[in-house]
């Protein structure tokens, strides 16, 4: 029998007062918004999820599978793959703020959704 393998995601950071200042989605300063850095391990789940290929939706449940260890609830599949889908769409129209978040449109609506991801009760209550 293998180890058990303990992860530790600290992943949204809010601004403080003094700084460093907080972004939203679109790459705009936002006092509710997270820090570069929070965004940025976003970004690095968003990477494992996409790293093995497959469609948004296979990719969203194995990013769920990586935050809980248990396969999704296909409902929460279905929300994020519409969030996806339509952070795709308005980064597709708009790749300036898709930069501002990944190197892709398609990168920058998988952080998002990882970002959404991140902050849900499966993945806090774990």
């Amino acid at each position: 029998m293998s180890d058990p393998v303990v992860i530790i995601v600290r992943h949204a950071e809010k601004p403080e007062p003094e700084g460093p200042h907080g972004v939203d989605h679109h790459g705009s300063p936002s006092g509710h918004g997270l820090t570069p850095r929070g965004w940025s391990r976003a970004g690095a789940l968003a990477a494992r999820m996409a790293q093995d290929g497959g469609t948004p939706a296979e990719q969203i449940a194995r990013g769920c599978r990586l935050i809980t260890h248990d396969e999704p609830p296909a409902p929460l599949v279905t929300s994020l793959l519409r969030l996806h889908d339509e952070a795709l769409a308005d980064y597709r129209a708009r790749p300036d703020t898709a930069a501002a978040l990944a190197p892709s449109p398609e990168a920058a609506a998988l952080t998002l959704v990882a970002n959404t991801l991140l902050n849900t009760d499966l993945a806090l209550n774990r």
